[in-house]
This record gives structure tokens, C-alpha cells and sequence, in this order.
């Protein structure tokens, strides 16, 4: 099964030394690649037309290079805003450039990414399809992947981003290059599962296999008052011949992503024998100091379904004094998420 990460959130970029450190974990779990677009990189969105210079050229080419060392295929994620609002003659030439910069710096996978604008616009497919075809020419050879605008039947996205086109994912697919993925989040934003009949229309409309964007384990926005810690919940056994692939959207916290992430790599190699809450009490011992594991086996509930906002003030502050005491850095991450204020999810 192709599943890999995509760092894909909203809010503060992970560091650049959390995110090499994963490399040899993911790989080690069998993951086979890690795609680079955290929404808060400029460089990647809003000022899409520019680059990165000086220090932080420098780390994303080291980091780059650490993930494709440990085997892992390298991916980069860009929304290039605006763009479809623009004459493709005049736009045309910056997206080649920004395309060929990218696949000159180690590039296997080019994400093109049009979720979270607004989509309620004249020949949107059009538009999107000559913007495709203007990156992959520039990023040849790097394989493609769209996450279109409308990336589920969610209504939730007509009501932020404005009524989708008739027959807008059909055309979509139509138009794309057959050998390019396209990326699908299931039956809502944030799905639960996957059912095999949903897929299978799904893939009736694009004409091809969907590629999974998961929205689990990732707490940004809205979700940021949680931690979920638990285990992948258990899937069909033949999801793997339903969908192109499997991208995971992680937490804001990149340590302990790595317990909800190593019970997906379980659920892959283990089949039917998959047992959730088992996996993600292996993922604890394997991953936590014991004291660490011990807290988090108790709280994990707590942290994932009521979250720090149901905490009041004294209670978030014994908490996090608590595991600031253990010694390890993933109890770091887990204190400096109790000692920021609750925001009250929309």
C-alpha cells in the first residue's frame, strides 16, 4: 500500500529538525513518502511567486535530502493563489518557473493543491486544468497530484467557498491526465471511514482510483483544543485495491503524531488482525518513556474527546506541570499544548 504524510495544516510549520527526524521513523514504518505544504508557507501559497532564500533555502534542501536517504519519495505542495483570477498567458511563464525551481531541488511528487479558495468562479475546471498542465511540464518528471477545490461532497465546502460547478469533479477528471492523482478526503472533511461503495462512485466520477487525504490525526483550526492520540480505526480489508494511495495530515505536535501514525503503519501490515486500541497501546510503549505512556494511556480519552477547553484554568496548569516533570520531549509537546489557552472549537 502507497501511504505516506502530507504536512498539510494550518497554524505554526513544524521545525526543521522535528521534521527530518522523521524521516527514519516513517520510513522504518513503512511509510513511502512525506509531502512539504504546511498552509502557513508563504512561499507555497499566497506569495507562491517567490522563494525561499538564505537559512531556510538551506534547510529545505537539507531536509529534502534526509527523507529521500531514507527511502522515502520527496513531495512538495503548491497552491498557487489567485492564479485561476489571472490570464493563463500572463500567469502561465511564473508557474514554470516556480514548477522548475521546485523539481530542481530533488523533486518526486508535485502536490497542486486548489482546497480552501474560493471555487464559485467562471471555467473553474478550465482554468485549473491549463494550471496543471503548465506545472507538470515545468516539473517533469515528478508525479502529480490535485487536490481539487471540492475535494468531498462535504456541503461544508459550497457553504465556505461558495457553490461548486455543475459536474465539477467529473469534468475534473475527465480533463486531467489519467496518470495524475487526485486527492479525496471521503464523505465529508473530516471522515471517520471509508466506505467501499463510496469509493468505488468516486472513482466512477474521476476516472480513476481516489487518492485518500486523511484528516486524521490533524488538530489545527478549530480542532487545535485536541489531541488525538488514539489509534486509526479499523478499515475494509480491500481498501488498498479501492484508492491510489493514503496521505495523513498529522498534528501540530510532530512527536506525538507518531503514536496515531504508527497505528496506521499496524493496520497495513496487520489486515484483519488490526486492533485499534491494541495498536495504540504497542505505539505507547514503543514510542514513550513509561511514565510518559502511563499518563497518556489515562488521559489520551480525555485529551481526544473533550479537550483542553473543557479544562478549567487550574486544571491545565497541574496537568501540564506534570508532564513538563517527565523526562522526555514528547511530554514537552503535550504541556506546551496545556499551557496555551483553550479556544473554544466553531
Amino acid at each position: 500500500m502507497n501511504y505516506g504524510l502530507i504536512e498539510g495544516f494550518y497554524g505554526p510549520p513544524w521545525r526543521w529538525e522535528a521534521r527530518r527526524s522523521l524521516a527514519p521513523f516513517l520510513a522504518e514504518q513503512g511509510y513511502r513518502f512525506y509531502i512539504y505544504a504546511p498552509k502557513n508557507d508563504p512561499f507555497l501559497r499566497d506569495d507562491w511567486r517567490s522563494d525561499w532564500t538564505g537559512n531556510e533555502l538551506r534547510q529545505l534542501l537539507r531536509t529534502a535530502q534526509s527523507y529521500r536517504d531514507a527511502g522515502l519519495a520527496w513531495g512538495m505542495g503548491l497552491s498557487p493563489a489567485g492564479a485561476w483570477q489571472e490570464d493563463i498567458s500572463l500567469v502561465g511563464p511564473a508557474l514554470a518557473a516556480k514548477a522548475g525551481r521546485l523539481r530542481d531541488m530533488g523533486l518526486d511528487l508535485l502536490a497542486i493543491l486548489f482546497d480552501d479558495m474560493r471555487g464559485d468562479v467562471e471555467d473553474l475546471v478550465d482554468k485549473q486544468v491549463e494550471i496543471v498542465a503548465r506545472l507538470a511540464e515545468a516539473a517533469a518528471p515528478a508525479r502529480l497530484l490535485v487536490c481539487p477545490t471540492y475535494y468531498s461532497d462535504d456541503p461544508l465546502l459550497d457553504e465556505v467557498f461558495g457553490r461548486r460547478p455543475d459536474g465539477y469533479l467529473e469534468e475534473l477528471g475527465r480533463l486531467l491526465d489519467p496518470d495524475t492523482d487526485i486527492f479525496w478526503t471521503g464523505q465529508s472533511v473530516m471522515s471517520a471511514d471509508y466506505p467501499p461503495g463510496h469509493l468505488r462512485e468516486v472513482a466512477g466520477r474521476i476516472g480513476r482510483r481516489p487518492f485518500l487525504w486523511d484528516n486524521y490525526p490533524v488538530n489545527d483550526v478549530a480542532r487545535a483544543d485536541f489531541l488525538h492520540l488514539r489509534g486509526f480505526g479499523k478499515a475494509d480489508a480491500g481498501l488498498a485495491d479501492l484508492v491510489a494511495g493514503h496521505a495523513v495530515n498529522p498534528m501540530l505536535q510532530a512527536r506525538l503524531s507518531r503514536i496515531p501514525l504508527a497505528t496506521l503503519a499496524d493496520r497495513y501490515r496487520q489486515g484483519r488482525a488490526y486492533d485499534p486500541q491494541v495498536s495504540f497501546r504497542a505505539a505507547l510503549a514503543r514510542l514513550c518513556s513509561a511514565g510518559l505512556a502511563e499518563r497518556l494511556a489515562e488521559d489520551a480519552r480525555s485529551f481526544q474527546e473533550r479537550g483542553r477547553c473543557a479544562m478549567d484554568a487550574g486544571a491545565r496548569e497541574r496537568l501540564a506541570a506534570a508532564y513538563a516533570g517527565l523526562p522526555d520531549e514528547t511530554a514537552r509537546e503535550v504541556a506546551d499544548w496545556l499551557a496555551t489557552s483553550g479556544t473554544r472549537p466553531l
